[in-house]
């Protein structure tokens, strides 16, 4: 296992810490994530831009300036949606949907662009509709790397392991959160009704 203070991952800046994972998102052919905001490959530049201005203001600021610098190395990644060897499958709280973490316009924008996202053949996007009943809870972000590694997102640090009982911990979680996700035309409902709080539609 791995435990990676964010405090060591983003002395550098952001940016370096973005380009670190791309081999790793190359390197797999099935990738499973789990969100409470709109996942990393399907999200637009401004959207990354706000998520990325955030975290340097709400974490130890090291004076490294790179915000957009880390946008465009994580726009990179999103390439590999095109490669038709691999498969995106995600899950979304629908509460995610409403987080303030950017503007109208760009959260507008940014429902469009995953809702193009949804049409792709190799992609699978399943919201979790609020107030979906479920037995247990998590609140951390994880992502599923095949079925070698999982890391995971926390507050003050991220964990990577390659255990397999975690493995398999993770992966029953996904499939049970899977299970209790709305796709397709009831996910797209969802987005809409989002959007039409935010006055969009």
């Amino acid at each position: 296992m791995i435990i990676q203070e964010w405090y060591d991952e983003e002395k550098e800046g952001l940016a370096p810490s973005q380009r670190e994972v791309l081999p790793r998102f190359e390197r797999t052919r099935e990738l499973r994530a789990y969100s409470d905001i709109i996942p990393g490959l399907l999200q637009t530049g401004p959207y990354i831009e706000a998520i990325l201005a955030n975290v340097q203001t709400e974490r130890r600021d090291y004076g490294i300036r790179d915000v957009a610098e880390a946008v465009q190395a994580r726009l990179e990644r999103a390439r590999l949606l095109d490669a038709p060897d691999k498969s995106f499958s995600y899950l979304l709280e629908e509460v995610g949907l409403y987080a303030a973490i950017c503007d109208r316009k760009t959260l507008l924008d940014q429902f469009e662009a995953l809702k193009a996202g949804m049409e792709r053949p190799n992609v699978d996007v399943g919201i979790i509709p609020q107030g979906t009943g479920r037995r247990s809870t998590i609140s951390e972000s994880f992502h599923l790397f095949d079925d070698a590694c999982v890391s995971v997102e926390l507050i003050a640090f991220y964990l990577m392991f390659d255990e397999p009982e975690k493995i398999s911990a993770y992966r029953q979680q996904f499939e049970a959160y899977s299970a209790m996700a709305v796709r397709g035309n009831e996910a797209l409902a969802l987005i809409d009704k989002a959007a039409a709080v935010l006055g969009g539609v």
